[in-house]
């Protein structure tokens, strides 16, 4: 069991460039969106696949080495290490998995309505707030919620359809009702009515407590059960 105050840190912030902001365990990190070039997975022989993985066998996706200077950039500000209750403000591997994945299928998801679970820093609310035409980016707790708001405004001029694409919410696991009120992340009855067309749901490095998964599970299909029509979830977590 993690003390307490145990510090932990993500794997992303090893190797990934950033830019200290004033405080001291806090950067910002851009995010350039580049189109893929991966090959047809149904064509890739099995050595082929094995360049795809890194040493745990988690996909690295291939990307684009070449500069594009008209690229949308997403710039995401997080902290550089956290406490196991704020492990939401930092930036995760599934999460950039998840986000490569959109951004390269979004023909699919044009239109449409979105559900984050355990949003975090709302990167990927970001990302496919870039096409849909609703994202409800949930998370718990007043530190990610409100740093999770400060992304997507920081963002919100990368939506197609409005800067106000993006809503973000509290939404706890264990909880069976939302927080319906008029602080800045309750519910609305207008909000209530519009997660029931929600088509995709997703969640990105929310699995890492047994107790907490239960929750996440029960969320799930709680919300499978309301939606007016079909809905699919978009689940990415990395080996541990």
């Amino acid at each position: 069991m993690a003390g307490a105050e145990e510090r932990f840190l993500s794997d992303v912030h090893v190797l990934t460039p950033f830019s200290r902001t004033s405080a001291l365990d806090v950067a910002t990190t851009r995010f350039k969106i580049t189109r893929s070039t991966n090959p047809d997975e149904a064509n890739l022989t099995k050595e082929m696949k094995k360049t795809l993985e890194d040493e745990d066998g988690d996909l690295v996706p291939l990307r684009k080495n070449v500069i594009d200077e008209d690229c949308d950039i997403i710039t995401i500000e997080h902290h550089l290490s956290t406490t196991i209750k704020d492990v939401g403000l930092q930036v995760w591997r599934g999460t950039l998995l998840l986000c490569d994945y959109i951004i390269h299928n979004e023909d699919r998801f044009e239109g449409c309505t979105f559900l984050e679970l355990g949003a975090g820093l709302g990167l990927c609310s970001i990302a496919v707030g870039r096409v849909a035409k609703k994202v409800f980016c949930t998370d718990i707790g007043d530190s990610v919620l409100q740093k999770c708001q400060v992304n997507v405004t920081m963002n919100s001029h990368l939506f197609k359809h409005g800067n106000d694409v993006v809503i973000v919410r509290e939404l706890d696991w264990l909880k069976s009702e939302m927080p319906v009120g008029v602080g800045d992340f309750c519910w609305t009855k207008k909000d209530q009515d519009a997660v029931k067309e929600t088509t995709v749901i997703l969640a990105a490095d929310v699995i890492y407590d047994d107790f907490l998964t239960d929750g996440l599970i029960q969320t799930i299909l709680k919300f499978f059960d309301e939606a007016k029509t079909g809905v699919v979830l978009f689940l990415a977590i990395e080996k541990r």
